[in-house]
């Protein structure tokens, strides 16, 4: 898809067609990634689609979709923000002061109402199901509705430093200037927003370690988890 409304409206067309005749309160499978840069993180989301989509097409109901930077398409979309909007929809916190002048003289709207937009877009997506949705809290933001599996993806700075250099096709220095930056703002974004702790392993159902679980298998243990809820209907 290529943009985040396109990839979100395929996803709504494909649950409007496939949906209209299930069971109403029926518990709808989704997943939540935390990651720290340069884990594999796009890589294992994608693969999960794809495991979904082509290898067990026909469990699901409808096309399993993976929403990441897409999401931020998605907010801005379906709240009517500006482009300039973009960059404060981030994995990130702003000084306050700045973020209150900024809202006063029109900049943007406040930081912590574009943080609600998004949180109230993850739990619908995550309520409607087949979806695995990727940073900005949603593992805690989901936390106490059944039918989500909550995964964080970790691994040594040294690994995550090479493997962001080969996909980003830049220096080892900025990859890892990248990184720091990246593992920084998610901390202190889901610290100041949900006053958790991105490491504490008690939020999650399931922590890799993709030094030692390739990104393809990490995808297909996870995948593999799903469809053995959803075969079972185990979803507590």
């Amino acid at each position: 898809m290529s943009s985040g409304m396109d990839a979100f409206s395929a996803y709504l067309e494909s649950y409007r067609t496939n949906m209209k005749d299930w069971p109403s309160g029926r518990i709808n499978p989704f997943i939540t990634i935390s990651r720290q840069a340069g884990a594999g993180g796009i890589t294992i989301t994608r693969e999960i689609s794809r495991i979904f989509n082509e290898d067990r097409k026909h469990v699901f109901p409808c096309t399993w979709t993976s929403f990441d930077k897409d999401l931020i398409k998605v907010v801005m979309d379906k709240y009517n923000l500006s482009e300039e909007v973009a960059k404060y929809l981030q994995e990130t916190t702003r000084p306050q002061l700045q973020d209150i002048l900024e809202e006063i003289f029109g900049v943007h709207p406040s930081t912590v109402g574009l943080v609600r937009n998004t949180s109230q877009t993850l739990i619908q997506l995550a309520q409607m199901g087949y979806a695995t949705l990727v940073g900005r809290g949603a593992n805690v933001l989901t936390r106490n509705l059944k039918g989500g599996f909550h995964v964080r993806l970790i691994g040594s700075l040294k690994k995550r430093i090479q493997h962001l250099a080969e996909y980003l096709t830049v220096d080892p220095k900025e990859a890892e200037q990248i990184i720091k930056k990246d593992d920084e703002g998610r901390r202190k974004y889901l610290d100041h927003y949900f006053s958790k702790k991105i490491d504490d392993p008690l939020i999650y159902d399931l922590v890799i370690n993709t030094d030692k679980i390739p990104y393809l298998e990490a995808a297909q243990l996870i995948a593999e988890r799903i469809l053995a809820r959803h075969k079972t209907k185990s979803y507590l």
